[in-house]
């Protein structure tokens, strides 16, 4: 007899989408950096990340995530978050990234227009 798989404790769906990111972070001495990389996948509480760059884990990061409109290609549909760090995985020497886990506190879907908060 095999063994259960594992519980799901997630309280959204995951959904496995590979789209550019762009992250921001301070570090301990107050220099913003930001980075690049691409999604794993993404749910309503919780985003995964491949990067060249990891930021430090518990960092707080502002992320921007791009959708391409199938509609309007030349406009881009925009995901903005705060999240925090929770957890990195290294990336071997043969691969070049690494990723981060991170959960959401909260999120903007902005649709490709202007917008001034």
């Amino acid at each position: 007899m095999s063994p259960a798989p594992p519980l799901e404790r997630r309280k959204y769906t995951r959904f496995s989408l590979r789209l550019p990111v762009h992250f921001e972070y301070q570090d301990q001495e107050g220099v913003l950096h930001g980075k690049n990389g691409f999604t794993r996948d993404i749910s309503l509480q919780g985003i995964y990340v491949y990067t060249e760059s990891l930021p430090p884990n518990g960092a707080e990061i502002n992320l921007v995530v791009y959708f391409t409109s199938l509609l309007e290609a030349d406009r881009n549909v925009k995901w903005v978050a705060k999240a925090k760090v929770i957890r990195l995985e290294l990336g071997s020497v043969a691969e070049c990234y690494g990723g981060f886990s991170s959960v959401t506190e909260n999120f903007t879907l902005f649709n490709g227009e202007v917008h001034n908060p």
